[in-house]
Protein backbone atom coordinates (compact mmCIF):
# COMPACT_ATOMS: atom_id res chain seq x y z
CA UNK A 1 0.00 0.00 0.00
CA UNK A 2 1.51 3.50 -0.89
CA UNK A 3 0.20 6.64 0.46
CA UNK A 4 1.00 9.95 -2.18
CA UNK A 5 2.84 12.85 0.09
CA UNK A 6 3.62 15.64 -2.06
CA UNK A 7 7.12 17.20 -1.92
CA UNK A 8 5.89 19.90 -3.97
CA UNK A 9 8.45 22.00 -5.77
CA UNK A 10 7.85 25.24 -7.35
CA UNK A 11 14.47 35.49 1.64
CA UNK A 12 15.47 43.25 17.98
CA UNK A 13 15.43 44.31 21.63
CA UNK A 14 13.01 41.50 22.90
CA UNK A 15 11.32 41.31 25.53
CA UNK A 16 12.05 37.79 26.08
CA UNK A 17 14.20 35.84 28.92
CA UNK A 18 16.42 34.55 26.74
CA UNK A 19 19.68 35.44 26.26
CA UNK A 20 21.27 37.75 23.61
CA UNK A 21 23.65 34.72 22.38
CA UNK A 22 20.81 32.26 21.36
CA UNK A 23 20.96 33.21 18.02
CA UNK A 24 24.41 31.99 17.35
CA UNK A 25 23.94 28.81 18.73
CA UNK A 26 23.70 25.51 16.62
CA UNK A 27 24.33 21.83 16.47
CA UNK A 28 27.15 20.92 14.47
CA UNK A 29 27.93 17.04 14.00
CA UNK A 30 30.60 15.51 11.73
CA UNK A 31 29.71 13.61 8.36
CA UNK A 32 30.81 12.95 5.28
CA UNK A 33 27.55 14.64 3.72
CA UNK A 34 26.26 17.35 5.62
CA UNK A 35 22.58 18.28 6.08
CA UNK A 36 21.72 21.72 6.77
CA UNK A 37 18.75 22.51 9.58
CA UNK A 38 17.01 25.92 10.36
CA UNK A 39 14.34 25.64 12.81
CA UNK A 40 12.23 28.10 14.97
CA UNK A 41 13.65 26.88 18.43
CA UNK A 42 12.73 30.59 19.68
CA UNK A 43 9.54 32.40 19.11
CA UNK A 44 10.48 36.11 16.88
CA UNK A 45 11.38 39.12 19.41
CA UNK A 46 9.22 42.06 19.25
CA UNK A 47 12.13 44.11 17.13
CA UNK A 48 13.13 41.49 13.66
CA UNK A 49 16.65 40.60 14.75
CA UNK A 50 16.05 39.00 18.44
CA UNK A 51 14.87 35.91 19.54
CA UNK A 52 12.10 36.01 21.73
CA UNK A 53 10.84 32.91 24.32
CA UNK A 54 11.58 29.55 24.05
CA UNK A 55 9.60 27.36 21.15
CA UNK A 56 9.15 23.64 22.18
CA UNK A 57 6.05 23.35 19.72
CA UNK A 58 6.75 22.71 17.16
CA UNK A 59 10.06 24.44 17.02
CA UNK A 60 12.50 22.42 19.28
CA UNK A 61 10.60 19.11 18.72
CA UNK A 62 11.12 19.73 15.09
CA UNK A 63 14.53 20.14 15.40
CA UNK A 64 14.36 17.01 17.43
CA UNK A 65 13.53 15.14 15.21
CA UNK A 66 15.74 16.01 12.58
CA UNK A 67 18.16 14.20 14.83
CA UNK A 68 16.36 11.48 15.45
CA UNK A 69 15.76 11.27 11.34
CA UNK A 70 19.30 11.15 10.71
CA UNK A 71 20.69 9.07 13.88
CA UNK A 72 18.29 6.61 12.31
CA UNK A 73 19.30 6.63 8.66
CA UNK A 74 23.58 6.27 9.97
CA UNK A 75 22.71 2.80 11.98
CA UNK A 76 21.42 1.15 8.70
CA UNK A 77 23.56 -0.59 6.72
CA UNK A 78 21.31 -0.63 3.99
CA UNK A 79 20.71 3.25 3.19
CA UNK A 80 23.91 5.03 2.24
CA UNK A 81 26.33 2.20 2.88
CA UNK A 82 29.50 3.34 4.01
CA UNK A 83 28.20 7.04 4.59
CA UNK A 84 27.69 9.17 7.82
CA UNK A 85 25.29 12.26 7.82
CA UNK A 86 26.57 14.81 9.51
CA UNK A 87 24.25 18.21 10.60
CA UNK A 88 24.74 21.64 11.04
CA UNK A 89 21.27 23.40 12.69
CA UNK A 90 20.56 26.70 13.27
CA UNK A 91 17.74 28.58 15.36
CA UNK A 92 16.04 31.04 12.84
CA UNK A 93 13.78 32.43 15.75
CA UNK A 94 11.78 32.93 12.50
CA UNK A 95 13.83 35.82 11.35
CA UNK A 96 14.58 36.84 8.03
CA UNK A 97 17.32 38.69 9.01
CA UNK A 98 18.36 35.64 10.86
CA UNK A 99 17.59 33.71 8.19
CA UNK A 100 19.51 35.04 5.78
CA UNK A 101 22.49 35.32 7.90
CA UNK A 102 22.30 31.57 8.37
CA UNK A 103 21.92 30.71 4.71
CA UNK A 104 25.09 32.72 4.14
CA UNK A 105 26.84 30.43 6.71
CA UNK A 106 25.64 27.16 4.86
CA UNK A 107 26.22 28.97 1.33
CA UNK A 108 30.39 29.67 2.76
CA UNK A 109 30.52 25.80 3.50
CA UNK A 110 29.71 24.92 0.01
CA UNK A 111 32.77 27.23 -1.05
CA UNK A 112 35.32 25.45 1.38
CA UNK A 113 37.42 22.91 0.37
CA UNK A 114 37.72 20.05 3.22
CA UNK A 115 39.26 16.42 3.01
CA UNK A 116 36.93 13.97 3.73
CA UNK A 117 38.39 12.86 7.17
CA UNK A 118 39.16 16.33 7.87
CA UNK A 119 37.75 16.80 11.64
CA UNK A 120 34.49 18.74 12.13
CA UNK A 121 33.05 21.74 14.67
CA UNK A 122 31.36 24.38 13.92
CA UNK A 123 31.32 25.60 10.33
CA UNK A 124 34.24 23.37 9.37
CA UNK A 125 31.54 20.89 8.13
CA UNK A 126 31.98 20.95 4.36
CA UNK A 127 30.25 18.89 1.43
CA UNK A 128 26.81 20.26 2.45
CA UNK A 129 24.00 18.31 0.92
CA UNK A 130 21.06 20.64 1.19
CA UNK A 131 18.97 22.12 3.83
CA UNK A 132 15.98 21.11 5.73
CA UNK A 133 13.44 24.11 6.36
CA UNK A 134 13.04 27.09 7.25
CA UNK A 135 9.71 26.78 8.58
CA UNK A 136 7.47 30.42 7.69
CA UNK A 137 7.07 30.59 4.24
CA UNK A 138 8.61 34.30 4.32
CA UNK A 139 12.08 32.99 5.64
CA UNK A 140 12.04 30.47 2.49
CA UNK A 141 11.66 32.63 -0.33
CA UNK A 142 14.42 34.20 1.26
CA UNK A 143 16.75 30.95 2.02
CA UNK A 144 15.40 29.70 -1.74
CA UNK A 145 16.77 32.73 -3.52
CA UNK A 146 20.17 32.71 -1.76
CA UNK A 147 20.16 28.47 -2.21
CA UNK A 148 19.47 28.33 -6.29
CA UNK A 149 22.38 30.91 -7.18
CA UNK A 150 24.71 28.14 -5.48
CA UNK A 151 22.13 25.11 -6.70
CA UNK A 152 21.95 24.12 -2.99
CA UNK A 153 18.34 21.99 -2.54
CA UNK A 154 15.78 23.11 0.24
CA UNK A 155 12.91 20.83 1.81
CA UNK A 156 10.75 23.08 4.09
CA UNK A 157 8.48 21.26 6.29
CA UNK A 158 5.75 23.80 6.90
CA UNK A 159 6.01 26.42 4.18
CA UNK A 160 2.56 26.75 2.69
CA UNK A 161 2.56 29.83 0.14
CA UNK A 162 1.50 29.40 -2.97
CA UNK A 163 4.61 31.98 -4.16
CA UNK A 164 7.00 29.27 -3.43
CA UNK A 165 5.75 27.19 -6.12
CA UNK A 166 7.18 29.01 -8.88
CA UNK A 167 9.44 27.01 -10.28
CA UNK A 168 11.09 29.31 -12.15
CA UNK A 169 12.12 31.10 -8.84
CA UNK A 170 12.41 28.14 -6.49
CA UNK A 171 13.62 25.27 -8.86
CA UNK A 172 15.69 24.05 -5.78
CA UNK A 173 12.82 24.13 -3.24
CA UNK A 174 10.90 20.94 -2.36
CA UNK A 175 8.64 20.46 1.14
CA UNK A 176 6.33 18.19 2.43
CA UNK A 177 3.53 20.28 2.89
CA UNK A 178 1.08 21.16 0.44
CA UNK A 179 0.54 24.92 -0.91
CA UNK A 180 -2.22 26.89 0.76
CA UNK A 181 -4.33 26.91 -2.51
CA UNK A 182 -5.01 22.87 -1.26
CA UNK A 183 -6.39 24.63 2.79
CA UNK A 184 -8.08 27.54 0.68
CA UNK A 185 -10.23 25.40 -1.49
CA UNK A 186 -11.10 23.01 1.28
CA UNK A 187 -12.15 25.51 3.67
CA UNK A 188 -14.56 26.64 0.85
CA UNK A 189 -15.78 23.44 0.06
CA UNK A 190 -16.52 22.91 4.28
CA UNK A 191 -18.14 26.44 4.95
CA UNK A 192 -20.15 25.89 1.38
CA UNK A 193 -21.49 22.46 2.62
CA UNK A 194 -22.19 23.42 6.08
CA UNK A 195 -24.08 26.46 4.48
CA UNK A 196 -21.93 29.41 5.82
CA UNK A 197 -22.44 31.92 3.18
CA UNK A 198 -21.09 35.17 5.27
CA UNK A 199 -17.94 35.32 6.74
CA UNK A 200 -15.08 37.87 8.05
CA UNK A 201 -11.52 37.15 7.36
CA UNK A 202 -8.82 38.11 10.44
CA UNK A 203 -4.69 37.59 8.58
CA UNK A 204 -1.65 38.16 9.85
CA UNK A 205 1.36 39.79 7.84
CA UNK A 206 3.98 37.75 6.58
CA UNK A 207 3.95 35.81 3.00
CA UNK A 208 2.08 32.74 3.96
CA UNK A 209 -0.41 34.00 5.96
CA UNK A 210 -1.29 37.30 3.18
CA UNK A 211 -1.30 34.57 0.74
CA UNK A 212 -3.13 32.34 2.01
CA UNK A 213 -5.47 35.14 2.65
CA UNK A 214 -5.11 36.14 -1.19
CA UNK A 215 -6.05 32.27 -1.65
CA UNK A 216 -9.27 32.12 0.64
CA UNK A 217 -10.69 34.75 -1.18
CA UNK A 218 -10.29 33.48 -4.45
CA UNK A 219 -11.47 30.27 -3.32
CA UNK A 220 -14.71 31.84 -1.35
CA UNK A 221 -15.45 33.69 -3.87
CA UNK A 222 -15.58 30.98 -7.03
CA UNK A 223 -18.11 29.63 -4.51
CA UNK A 224 -20.24 32.79 -4.55
CA UNK A 225 -19.61 32.82 -0.44
CA UNK A 226 -19.42 36.58 0.88
CA UNK A 227 -16.34 38.34 2.47
CA UNK A 228 -18.54 40.64 4.79
CA UNK A 229 -15.15 42.18 6.53
CA UNK A 230 -11.23 41.40 6.23
CA UNK A 231 -8.65 42.53 8.59
CA UNK A 232 -4.89 42.41 8.31
CA UNK A 233 -2.56 42.64 11.65
CA UNK A 234 0.68 44.42 11.45
CA UNK A 235 4.16 43.40 11.59
CA UNK A 236 3.68 43.34 15.38
CA UNK A 237 0.28 44.15 16.80
CA UNK A 238 -0.55 46.09 20.05
CA UNK A 239 -3.29 44.44 22.03
CA UNK A 240 -5.35 46.88 21.01
CA UNK A 241 -5.31 46.10 17.30
CA UNK A 242 -6.29 42.63 18.21
CA UNK A 243 -8.90 43.89 20.01
CA UNK A 244 -9.82 46.25 17.04
CA UNK A 245 -9.96 42.78 15.08
CA UNK A 246 -12.58 40.99 16.91
CA UNK A 247 -14.38 44.44 17.49
CA UNK A 248 -15.05 44.61 13.87
CA UNK A 249 -15.81 41.07 13.39
CA UNK A 250 -18.44 41.62 15.62
CA UNK A 251 -19.68 44.68 14.17
CA UNK A 252 -20.88 42.34 11.23
CA UNK A 253 -23.66 41.03 12.66
CA UNK A 254 -25.46 38.83 9.93
CA UNK A 255 -21.51 37.14 9.74
CA UNK A 256 -21.12 34.53 12.89
CA UNK A 257 -18.06 33.01 11.21
CA UNK A 258 -14.41 34.28 11.34
CA UNK A 259 -12.22 32.60 9.03
CA UNK A 260 -8.67 33.31 11.12
CA UNK A 261 -5.29 32.82 8.81
CA UNK A 262 -2.83 33.71 11.31
CA UNK A 263 0.77 32.78 13.07
CA UNK A 264 0.74 30.82 16.38
CA UNK A 265 1.58 34.26 18.27
CA UNK A 266 -1.31 36.35 16.75
CA UNK A 267 -3.78 33.56 16.45
CA UNK A 268 -3.76 33.18 21.11
CA UNK A 269 -3.74 37.00 20.68
CA UNK A 270 -6.96 37.60 18.90
CA UNK A 271 -8.26 34.47 21.19
CA UNK A 272 -7.25 36.64 24.34
CA UNK A 273 -8.78 39.42 22.52
CA UNK A 274 -11.77 36.76 21.61
CA UNK A 275 -11.92 36.43 25.69
CA UNK A 276 -12.03 40.28 26.32
CA UNK A 277 -15.19 41.05 24.37
CA UNK A 278 -18.35 39.33 25.62
CA UNK A 279 -20.22 40.19 22.18
CA UNK A 280 -17.65 38.11 20.58
CA UNK A 281 -18.96 34.76 22.02
CA UNK A 282 -21.53 34.14 19.24
CA UNK A 283 -18.13 33.98 16.58
CA UNK A 284 -17.36 30.64 15.56
CA UNK A 285 -13.96 30.22 14.22
CA UNK A 286 -12.27 28.36 11.50
CA UNK A 287 -8.35 28.58 11.27
CA UNK A 288 -6.16 27.79 8.73
CA UNK A 289 -3.44 25.24 9.79
CA UNK A 290 -4.58 23.55 12.72
CA UNK A 291 -3.85 25.28 16.23
CA UNK A 292 -7.15 24.12 17.89
CA UNK A 293 -5.77 21.57 20.09
CA UNK A 294 -2.04 23.05 20.35
CA UNK A 295 -1.69 23.78 23.89
CA UNK A 296 0.69 26.35 23.81
CA UNK A 297 -1.80 28.32 21.67
CA UNK A 298 -5.31 27.31 23.83
CA UNK A 299 -3.55 26.98 27.31
CA UNK A 300 -6.42 28.64 29.27
CA UNK A 301 -8.34 29.36 26.74
CA UNK A 302 -10.64 26.26 26.44
CA UNK A 303 -14.40 27.52 26.51
CA UNK A 304 -12.82 30.35 24.02
CA UNK A 305 -11.53 28.20 21.87
CA UNK A 306 -14.63 25.73 22.43
CA UNK A 307 -15.86 25.13 19.10
CA UNK A 308 -13.21 26.14 16.62
CA UNK A 309 -12.61 24.11 13.44
CA UNK A 310 -9.09 24.13 11.95
CA UNK A 311 -7.04 22.25 9.18
CA UNK A 312 -4.35 19.72 9.40
CA UNK A 313 -2.09 17.92 7.33
CA UNK A 314 -2.25 14.01 7.53
CA UNK A 315 0.02 13.23 10.12
CA UNK A 316 -0.55 10.37 12.09
CA UNK A 317 1.35 9.41 15.60
CA UNK A 318 5.40 8.36 15.43
CA UNK A 319 4.97 6.55 18.80
CA UNK A 320 9.34 6.16 17.81
CA UNK A 321 9.59 9.41 17.81
CA UNK A 322 7.78 9.97 21.51
CA UNK A 323 9.77 7.44 22.52
CA UNK A 324 12.90 8.77 21.98
CA UNK A 325 12.05 12.32 22.73
CA UNK A 326 10.72 11.00 26.33
CA UNK A 327 14.29 9.01 26.45
CA UNK A 328 16.24 12.47 26.65
CA UNK A 329 17.57 13.30 30.24
CA UNK A 330 20.12 15.71 31.74
CA UNK A 331 22.45 12.47 31.73
CA UNK A 332 22.16 11.27 28.36
CA UNK A 333 22.05 14.15 25.74
CA UNK A 334 25.77 15.05 24.30
CA UNK A 335 27.20 17.31 26.43
CA UNK A 336 28.49 18.86 22.92
CA UNK A 337 25.33 20.75 21.96
CA UNK A 338 23.15 21.03 25.61
CA UNK A 339 22.62 24.79 25.51
CA UNK A 340 18.96 24.28 23.63
CA UNK A 341 18.35 21.04 25.38
CA UNK A 342 18.86 22.88 29.07
CA UNK A 343 16.50 25.53 27.82
CA UNK A 344 13.64 23.18 27.29
CA UNK A 345 14.51 21.02 30.40
CA UNK A 346 14.10 23.81 32.73
CA UNK A 347 10.98 25.59 30.99
CA UNK A 348 9.84 21.92 31.07
CA UNK A 349 9.87 21.50 34.87
CA UNK A 350 9.98 25.38 36.16
CA UNK A 351 13.31 24.46 37.37
CA UNK A 352 16.85 26.12 36.97
CA UNK A 353 20.34 24.77 36.12
CA UNK A 354 22.78 27.08 37.50
CA UNK A 355 25.86 25.89 35.82
CA UNK A 356 24.08 26.61 32.46
CA UNK A 357 25.03 28.95 29.92
CA UNK A 358 21.19 29.26 29.59
CA UNK A 359 20.22 29.35 33.15
CA UNK A 360 16.48 30.65 34.08
CA UNK A 361 17.62 30.73 37.15
CA UNK A 362 15.92 34.51 37.85
CA UNK A 363 12.77 32.93 36.03
CA UNK A 364 12.99 29.22 37.78
CA UNK A 365 14.71 29.69 41.09
CA UNK A 366 13.95 25.72 42.46
CA UNK A 367 17.07 23.94 41.00
CA UNK A 368 16.77 21.30 38.62
CA UNK A 369 17.74 17.90 40.68
CA UNK A 370 18.50 15.58 37.49
CA UNK A 371 15.75 13.06 38.44
CA UNK A 372 13.16 15.01 36.19
CA UNK A 373 11.82 12.16 33.66
CA UNK A 374 9.56 13.10 30.84
CA UNK A 375 8.39 9.85 31.02
CA UNK A 376 6.40 11.05 33.54
CA UNK A 377 4.86 14.38 32.34
CA UNK A 378 2.32 15.13 30.64
CA UNK A 379 3.56 16.56 27.40
CA UNK A 380 2.30 17.60 23.42
CA UNK A 381 4.30 15.49 21.05
CA UNK A 382 4.51 18.11 17.64
CA UNK A 383 3.45 16.67 14.65
CA UNK A 384 7.06 15.67 13.75
CA UNK A 385 6.29 13.44 10.42
CA UNK A 386 6.63 16.29 8.02
CA UNK A 387 10.35 17.18 9.44
CA UNK A 388 11.09 12.83 9.32
CA UNK A 389 9.87 13.11 5.61
CA UNK A 390 12.11 16.03 4.92
CA UNK A 391 15.12 14.20 6.19
CA UNK A 392 14.03 11.02 4.20
CA UNK A 393 13.52 12.11 1.21
CA UNK A 394 17.04 13.93 1.29
CA UNK A 395 18.74 10.57 2.23
CA UNK A 396 17.00 8.45 -0.26
CA UNK A 397 17.58 11.29 -2.70
CA UNK A 398 21.35 10.92 -1.51
CA UNK A 399 21.18 7.15 -1.83
CA UNK A 400 20.16 7.27 -5.28
CA UNK A 401 23.24 9.82 -5.93
CA UNK A 402 25.08 7.04 -4.50
CA UNK A 403 23.97 4.41 -6.48
CA UNK A 404 24.22 6.33 -9.85
CA UNK A 405 28.04 7.60 -9.32
CA UNK A 406 29.23 4.87 -6.98
CA UNK A 407 27.49 2.12 -8.57
CA UNK A 408 30.56 -1.08 -6.79
CA UNK A 409 30.90 0.68 -3.65
CA UNK A 410 29.78 0.94 -0.15
CA UNK A 411 31.35 4.23 0.61
CA UNK A 412 31.66 7.76 -0.65
CA UNK A 413 33.49 7.49 -4.31
CA UNK A 414 35.75 10.27 -5.43
CA UNK A 415 32.92 10.98 -8.08
CA UNK A 416 30.65 12.55 -4.76
CA UNK A 417 33.79 14.55 -4.39
CA UNK A 418 32.63 17.58 -4.15
CA UNK A 419 28.51 16.14 -4.36
CA UNK A 420 26.62 17.01 -7.44
CA UNK A 421 23.21 19.04 -6.10
CA UNK A 422 22.02 19.31 -9.45
CA UNK A 423 22.18 15.50 -9.53
CA UNK A 424 20.52 15.27 -6.18
CA UNK A 425 17.43 17.86 -6.83
CA UNK A 426 17.16 15.40 -10.02
CA UNK A 427 16.75 12.56 -7.90
CA UNK A 428 14.75 14.48 -5.54
CA UNK A 429 12.01 15.21 -7.80
CA UNK A 430 10.96 12.02 -7.42
CA UNK A 431 11.72 9.72 -4.54
CA UNK A 432 10.14 6.86 -2.48
CA UNK A 433 10.76 5.68 0.08
CA UNK A 434 9.45 3.19 3.17
CA UNK A 435 8.73 4.64 6.34
CA UNK A 436 7.83 1.38 8.56
CA UNK A 437 11.70 1.41 9.90
CA UNK A 438 11.81 5.34 10.23
CA UNK A 439 8.75 6.09 11.86
CA UNK A 440 6.98 2.80 13.18
CA UNK A 441 4.84 2.79 10.57
CA UNK A 442 3.24 0.21 8.33
CA UNK A 443 3.04 1.83 5.14
CA UNK A 444 5.06 3.77 2.15
CA UNK A 445 5.20 6.99 0.91
CA UNK A 446 6.17 8.42 -2.50
CA UNK A 447 7.39 11.57 -2.61
CA UNK A 448 7.16 13.37 -6.02
CA UNK A 449 7.71 16.51 -7.84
Amino acid sequence: MWILIFLFSPFAGSTSTTPNPVNSLNISTHGNITLGGLFPIHKEGDKENNCGEFNEIPGYQYMEAMRYAVEKINNRSDLLPGIRLGTIIYDTCRSPTICADRTKDFIQLTLQTASDDQPASGDQLANLAGIIGPFVSGNSKIVGSFLRVFEIPQISYASLSVELSNKDIYNYFFRTVPPDSFFAEALAELLERLGWNYVSLIYSKGTYPETGAQEVEKALAKRHICLAKKHRLARFPKESEYDEAIDKAVKVKEANVVVFVTIQRDSRKLLLAKRRQPQAKRLLIVGSIAWSNRDDITKELGKIADGTITFAHQEGEIKDFENYFRSLNLSNYNANYQGWFHEFWQKQFNCSLNDSTYSLVAKYPTPCTGKESLHKTRMEIAPVRVVINAVNAMAYALHNVQQALCPNTEEICNAMKPLSRTLLQKFLKNVPFPIRRMAGQSNSINITK
